[in-house]
C-alpha cells in the first residue's frame, strides 16, 4: 500500500509541475513549500513519537495487538520453549553476559 501510494503521488507530481510552471511561474517553489511546512506541521504534533520503543510496544501503541493477546503470545512461547527444552527456563543477567565475554577475552 506505501509503495502504491508514493508512485501515485510522484505520478501526479510528475503531471502537475509542468502545468504549474507555466501557469504561476516561481510560485510553483512556493506553493511546494507551504505544503512541506503544513506536512511536518501536522507530524510534528499529530504523529506520535516511536524513538526507544521496541517493536512489540509499537502494536500496542497503534492498536494492531492489545496487552492481553501480546501476554497470551508470550506465555504460549515461553510454554512451547519449556517442553522442547524439557528444562525450567532461567533468566540471564546482562552483567553475567559481560562478565562471561570479558573472561573469554
Amino acid at each position: 500500500m506505501g509503495s502504491a501510494t508514493q508512485w501515485l503521488f510522484n505520478f501526479v507530481i510528475t503531471r502537475i509541475t509542468p502545468a504549474a510552471i507555466n501557469q504561476i511561474g516561481w510560485r510553483t517553489f512556493i506553493m511546494f513549500g507551504v505544503f512541506c511546512l503544513a506536512m511536518g506541521t501536522w507530524v510534528f504534533f499529530f504523529v506520535q513519537e516511536t524513538k526507544g520503543r521496541t517493536l512489540e510496544d509499537m502494536d500496542i501503541l497503534f492498536g494492531t495487538v492489545d496487552m492481553e493477546r501480546r501476554k497470551n503470545d508470550i506465555e504460549n512461547m515461553l510454554g512451547k520453549a519449556a517442553i522442547i527444552e524439557d528444562e525450567d527456563i532461567t533468566k540471564v543477567d546482562n552483567s553475567q553476559v559481560e562478565l562471561e565475554n570479558r573472561v573469554k577475552e
